[in-house]
């Protein structure tokens, strides 16, 4: 696999993971990028993509249209907390935009 790692996070998934790892620590897990999921991101195609987000639908949409757009070589969602059925829905119709 790649050596790095770029990490997306929402507010909430920054005050989840601050108090736990340091940049450092993060460096030493092969995170070498840290983007905001809700700010504008260039394209890395050669990296993979650890979203660390809350499961709303504002997310939902961001990271499907993350996976439309090809930014990232692969994408490893993770939600703070139980996504819904209706949210599930919602990502699965996104992504029918895939080529």
């Amino acid at each position: 696999g790649s050596e790095w790692n770029i990490l997306i996070y929402d507010d909430y998934g920054k005050d989840v993971i601050a108090p736990i790892l340091n940049v450092g620590e993060l460096r030493k897990l092969g995170v070498t990028l840290f983007l905001e999921l809700g700010k504008s991101r260039g394209n890395v195609p050669d990296a993979p993509a650890v979203y660390l987000v809350k499961p709303t639908e504002e997310n939902i949409v961001a990271i499907a249209q993350d996976c439309v757009k090809g930014k990232y070589s692969s994408y490893n969602i993770n939600f703070t907390s139980p996504v819904s059925r209706k949210l599930l829905e919602r990502f699965a119709g996104e992504l029918q935009e895939l080529p």
